[in-house]
């Protein structure tokens, strides 16, 4: 059944529809002719009324509603406009609810209880309505009208969870919501957009591929949420790592951030099945946020950052040993949820995988890529390895300590997605924001020129190495803040960093080894999240 919605004003617009005078005035308007009385379960009670009262908006008609159950021991009352509940109030003996929480009573608790009910509906005009209420209700229906995903689901029911605000419509791929089930317990609810925000197709219309790369992303988290010490054994010894580090590496799945619930109804939607029945994610809500706004406020201590680096690497080595690259770590993918548990009072967790197949030949195609966070030497070669999230958490790493991003490999991954790529890039307001980058912008530029018009023939292995040589002084000024680090846990990140291939560690497995190690050297065993 498709239930009655709850007016986003509801709860105001009951408090004014409780008044003696205000209810007592919508009893007395009453329309003698057409009135609906039935006399049944109250599922079917609800869908009668759902239709009673889109026929009577047809002729300006609002719908005043009263429900009770046989026992006479309840009652509700109701105010509605086209496929709106516009006021609602529940009264049993001295007890009443009001608004959404009568709302949520009413289409949760007594909706599964299906109790044989007594219905009387009757129409009342519109402008018989008095003013104060009339103006929620046009307010109401106005608002509904002109709403567009995602506020249309604010303070609506989708699926059994009543959605309470928007947390974000900056992503790329999803709107995530607010929600809480009938036990009030709260969860991130993510609805994938109707297109991408580059315009390409996503939940409505298209072809089923891009949402079945979102859903292919989620079942990755849960596969690897899922691992079991056998198989994490079995991976661990064939790439030549200790297989009794599989009895700690499994500890990390409680730094992944898997999917507690997928509704998909469709494979590709209509516009108004996207607004009725969308596709849904249902995740844990990360009540503290992500850690971009975690840095914003203020930058990690070196302390806080060995909390934060072992657990994040070790969850990415647990992708790692099941074979799948995450492609898009960032600081806004690593959300932080409260935890009792943890030293610092909040648990680190790995989300929003992109959706990629295991990969056995140990490279894949280029997905995604956000430009601050994003490999070079896999932009430059057009495919990507584990090293590319060996990257990406480096980088992330850098921007947890320091409160900043290094402005050089943005510069460079801006480049090479306007030269390699043919890629509108913001470069020019880069450069007016980094006037001292300039200078370092010319000699790559001209370099990139050089490799284009040699047909592109020139080994990336030497255009990596002048890009290199152009780079290594600025570089390693914006480096320079990983010396206050403990000696090893820098030298980690730097060498996470490194665009030297045969430097870089080849995975994550291998960073979360040395990780362990530099921890203990530091003197913070203690933040190591489990004994070794």
């Amino acid at each position: 059944m498709k239930k009655i919605k709850a007016c986003t004003d509801i709860d105001d617009a009951s408090n004014v529809f409780i008044d003696p005078l205000v209810f007592s005035n919508i009893l007395l308007k009453q329309l003698r002719r057409d009135v609906l009385n039935y006399k049944g379960d109250l599922r079917t009670a609800l869908e009668k009324l759902r239709e009673y009262v889109l026929k009577a908006s047809k002729e300006q008609m609002t719908v005043y509603a009263k429900i009770t159950p046989v026992s006479g021991k309840w009652s509700i009352r109701a105010l509605l406009m086209k496929d709106q509940i516009i006021g609602l109030i529940w009264e049993e003996g001295r007890s009443t609810r009001v608004g959404i929480v009568a709302y949520d009573y009413l289409f949760n608790e007594l909706y599964e209880k299906n109790p044989v009910v007594k219905l009387r509906a009757s129409l009342v005009p519109l402008d018989s309505v008095p003013q104060e209420l009339a103006e929620y209700i046009t307010r109401c229906i106005r608002e509904k009208e002109k709403l567009r995903p995602p506020e249309l689901w604010i303070k609506r029911e989708v699926y059994g969870f009543i959605v309470d605000r928007l947390i974000t419509s900056k992503g790329a791929y999803m709107y995530v919501l607010l929600g809480r089930d009938s036990f009030g317990r709260k969860y991130a609810i993510k609805i994938p957009r109707e297109k991408t925000s580059d315009g390409k197709p996503l939940a409505i219309g298209g072809s089923v591929e891009p949402l079945a790369e979102v859903i292919r992303g989620l079942l990755n988290a849960l596969e690897v949420y899922f691992s079991n010490r056998e198989s994490l054994r079995r991976i661990l010894m064939t790439r030549g790592y200790d297989e009794s580090l599989a009895d700690y590496l499994v500890y990390y799945r409680n730094y992944i951030l898997r999917p507690r619930a997928i509704l998909l109804l469709r494979d590709v939607y209509s516009e108004e099945e996207y607004s009725e029945i969308p596709p849904v994610i249902v995740e844990e809500y990360a009540n503290i946020g992500d850690l971009e706004k975690r840095v914003k406020n203020r930058p990690l201590d070196d302390r806080e950052l060995a909390f934060l680096a072992i657990r994040v690497t070790g969850a990415l080595a647990l992708v790692h040993a099941n074979q799948f690259i995450h492609m898009d770590i960032k600081p806004q993918n690593i959300l932080l949820t409260e935890s009792d548990e943890e030293t610092y009072g909040y648990r680190p967790m790995v989300s929003d995988f992109v959706g990629l197949p295991h990969i056995f030949e140990r490279a894949t195609e280029l997905k995604k890529t956000t430009p601050e966070y994003a490999d070079p030497l896999a932009l430059l070669r057009g495919y990507a390895t584990y090293s590319y999230d060996v990257y990406s958490l480096g980088t992330t790493l850098y921007y947890a300590f320091t409160g900043m991003k290094i402005k050089t490999r943005l510069l460079l991954n801006l480049l090479i997605l306007k030269n390699l790529y043919g890629l509108p890039v913001p470069l020019k307001v880069f450069l007016i924001d980094n006037p001292n980058l300039v200078s370092v912008a010319k000699k790559l530029e001209a370099i990139f020129s050089n490799y284009i018009a040699r047909g592109k023939k020139l080994p990336i292995d030497s255009l990596l190495a002048s890009i290199s040589a152009t780079l290594a002084d600025i570089d390693e000024e914006y480096m320079s803040p990983l010396n206050k680090l403990p000696e090893r846990l820098g030298s980690i990140i730097r060498r996470s960093l490194s665009l030297d291939e045969t430097r870089r560690y080849n995975d994550s497995i291998a960073m979360w080894i040395d990780m362990l190690d530099a921890l203990k050297e530091a003197g913070y065993r203690h933040l190591i999240p489990h004994r070794l």
